[in-house]
């Protein structure tokens, strides 16, 4: 019976390692500059979204003309307007899979931060008020 334990954790030991060593290639990613030509405001539920409307000229000279979700603030909007140029990363392959670059940290923890910052003034304010009273 140990025999048989140790043989199939043999077994499934050789087997994932076999899964590890599989090559799995990253796409290569080029960075450039693109011209916002439209913003669309999306809200759904809590959630809100800004995509811009985005061109900008590939390496092989194409002009590529796609949507990137780009950073804004709930309720008010983009810091961003048409016209504008902003950095964005391209899939080398595919440039239509393009994300805004650069931006990423701020997007997904900038309503956090806000969120934190007021807690913390609210924390001081009542604390120095009762502290006064």
């Amino acid at each position: 019976m140990k025999l048989h334990m140790y043989l199939l954790m043999l077994l499934a030991i050789f087997n994932l390692s076999q899964l590890n060593a599989q090559e799995t290639t990253e796409p290569e990613y080029v960075e450039t500059e693109a011209t916002i030509t439209d913003l669309d405001y999306k809200v759904r539920g809590r959630s809100s979204t800004m995509m811009a409307a985005v061109t900008f000229v590939d390496l092989k000279g194409d002009t590529i003309a796609t949507k990137a979700r780009i950073l804004h603030i709930p309720l008010i909007g983009s810091l961003k307007s048409v016209g504008d140029q902003i950095d964005i990363v391209y899939q080398k392959d595919n440039p239509y899979l393009i994300k805004s670059a650069g931006d990423s940290f701020l997007q997904t923890y900038g309503l956090y931060l806000l969120i934190a910052a007021g807690i913390i003034i609210s924390g001081y304010r009542f604390f120095k008020y009762r502290k006064n009273s």
